[in-house]
């Protein structure tokens, strides 16, 4: 194998290649692989580096049948904050399923956005009223602007309300969707202002819920994207105990999600109230009723998979 020989394609060649529309029919391709188990991919294995106060997440895919498969690898560094960088980085390996070799580095960080939010996308398309129009979003990185995106794409939101820590952070994150989607964007502090929001999108690192039960309408659906480690939280148990919560993996999110796993350790919910996984609805499973819907994602390389197989015929290309 010559170095030569391997495609890489960055985010503008990627971003060419594959829309947020894809995204979203390969996600539900991809969420029924993984309920219906067609998927061949082992927990993350999680190395830490504690010395640099960071991460190395290294996550293995195949499905049978497909020419490649992928292994993806995420650095977590909680100090490129501060930095002005971005805390996470990813590249995605393509090897060729019958021989093993190299095909092709994929830029990971953009499809790990892109699928995360077309991930929350297929959860609102079937959890969310169909006329929800107000969008509240916490967090004001790549995520947050990704979930915009997701929702976008299934929703006709009218106005977009931003929630973040950092005052001048989250005033140039709301102008920035505002010139970007044209749609009404506020900047908003205040948790009365929650009971407007048909969605809510959660993208933090937050270790402590972002609002109650109390500050939230009956019938809103939170799509909840971060607390992808035990000791984070957005979601507070009490929330998740009056909701329909549906997760992206069942045995992932009991071990991974911090919202789910501290609720379930002090008995604010049980492990059955959190082990629907959203393949099974799109499988034909039924939506139970409750006053909240809740999808907590914490992200699974099989999203990734299926968005390397619409790349697949452009890394084909180059051989």
């Amino acid at each position: 194998m010559r170095l030569a020989d391997i495609r890489a394609l960055n985010r503008a060649e990627i971003e060419q290649a594959l829309t947020m529309a894809d995204a979203f029919v390969a996600m539900r391709s991809a969420f029924r692989a993984i309920s219906s188990r067609n998927a061949i991919a082992p927990i993350r294995i999680n190395l830490p580096l504690e010395d640099q106060e960071a991460n190395c997440l290294v996550m293995p895919v195949y499905v049978p049948g497909y020419p490649f498969y992928i292994v993806k690898t995420v650095s977590l560094n909680r100090r490129n904050i501060a930095q002005g960088m971005p805390l996470i980085h990813a590249a995605i390996q393509v090897f060729c399923a019958n021989t093993g070799v190299l095909r092709a580095l994929l830029d990971g960080e953009y499809i790990t956005g892109l699928r995360t939010g077309a991930g929350s996308a297929v959860a609102t398309d079937i959890l969310a009223s169909p006329d929800a129009s107000t969008l509240a979003v916490f967090g004001t990185g790549p995520q947050a602007w990704f979930q915009i995106m997701g929702i976008l794409e299934v929703r006709a939101i009218k106005q977009i309300m931003i929630y973040g820590r950092d005052p001048a952070k989250t005033s140039a994150f709301a102008e920035r969707v505002r010139a970007h989607f044209k749609l009404r964007t506020s900047v908003e502090s205040n948790l009365n202002k929650l009971k407007q929001a048909d969605i809510i999108c959660t993208a933090t690192t937050s270790q402590s819920p972002l609002f109650r039960s109390t500050d939230i309408k009956r019938g809103v659906h939170i799509n909840a994207i971060g607390a992808y480690k035990p000791d984070m939280i957005e979601i507070a148990g009490t929330v998740l105990r009056e909701s329909l919560v549906v997760v992206d993996s069942r045995e992932a999110a009991l071990k991974e999600a911090g919202d789910i796993v501290k609720a379930v350790l002090d008995g604010t919910v049980s492990k059955p109230h959190c082990g629907l996984e959203l393949g099974d609805l799109l499988l034909g499973q039924e939506v139970p009723a409750s006053n909240f819907t809740v999808f907590k994602s914490v992200g699974n390389a099989v999203q990734d998979f299926y968005c390397v197989a619409l790349l697949w015929p452009h890394i084909q290309g180059n051989h």
